[in-house]
């Protein structure tokens, strides 16, 4: 699953960029870890975050995730 050091790493580096919070910023970020081929990501955040590849709102990738 994506680490928490990688989810902060995402995060940090959107707000040194942008000055603010912006979650399509960091779905960007980790769209862009996972599609990097990461060692191990869990299967709820791998559908989450093909998701958001495929144009999800950030509101409703999490719902992917949830879906079995």
């Amino acid at each position: 699953m994506i680490s928490m050091h990688e989810q902060a790493l995402c995060i940090a580096s959107s707000l040194a960029e942008q000055g603010v919070f912006g979650p399509a910023d960091v779905a960007d970020r980790f769209v862009a870890w996972f599609n990097s081929g990461p060692f191990d990501v869990g299967q709820m955040t791998a559908k989450a975050l093909r998701g958001l590849d495929r144009g999800a709102f950030c509101e409703e990738a999490g719902q992917f995730g949830e879906q079995r």
